[in-house]
């Protein structure tokens, strides 16, 4: 069984240092029974690729179909780093993939703990140990976490927006 931590968020694919590749890399060099799989490339690629222990692979240039697969067979989906939003838990739950995420930004709003995936509290190798140590532990329910994941779907994005506007068109009176 293998962890993901992909970094494909935007185009180009980066590595930068405050994804907490790193942090990833030093806390699977403290797990040689477990996988991880970096996905991404950037200015620290060869950093880290030195930094790499045996039991993880630093990956870039997978199409869609690989990246599919990757989500359908990884354990879960790591996401070390503050961001406002993204996107690649979403994905993850699209396969029925948890995801192990960093406590706050857009996470708070995407990953319900227990349910979709984990948190932990910082970007420490102790504390991502810890988080993918209780995840080895958790039973998922794969049809609940994509059941989560559809409700962050483009079609009922555009239906809540739909039903916004006219709302606000009416003035708030419901016709």
């Amino acid at each position: 069984e293998i962890y993901t931590l992909s970094l494909h968020d935007a185009l180009p694919i980066y590595q930068p240092p405050y994804k907490k590749v790193d942090v990833v890399l030093e806390t699977f060099r403290l797990m040689p029974e477990r996988r991880v799989v970096v996905v991404g490339r950037g200015p620290e690629a060869e950093r880290l690729a030195a930094l790499a222990p045996d039991n993880a692979r630093l990956l870039s240039g997978l199409d869609d179909a690989q990246m599919r697969w990757l989500y359908a067979h990884a354990r879960a989906l790591i996401a070390p780093a503050f961001e406002d939003f993204g996107l690649t838990p979403l994905e993850a739950y699209a396969f029925g993939t948890p995801v192990l995420a960093r406590r706050g930004g857009g996470y708070l709003d995407t990953v319900i703990d227990g349910l979709s995936g984990l948190f932990f509290d910082s970007s420490t190798v102790e504390d991502l140990t810890v988080a993918v140590r209780a995840e080895a532990r958790t039973d998922w329910d794969r049809q609940a976490i994509v059941g989560h994941g559809s409700t962050f779907s483009e079609e009922r994005f555009a239906r809540a927006l739909r039903a916004h506007a006219e709302h606000m068109l009416t003035g708030g009176r419901h016709s």
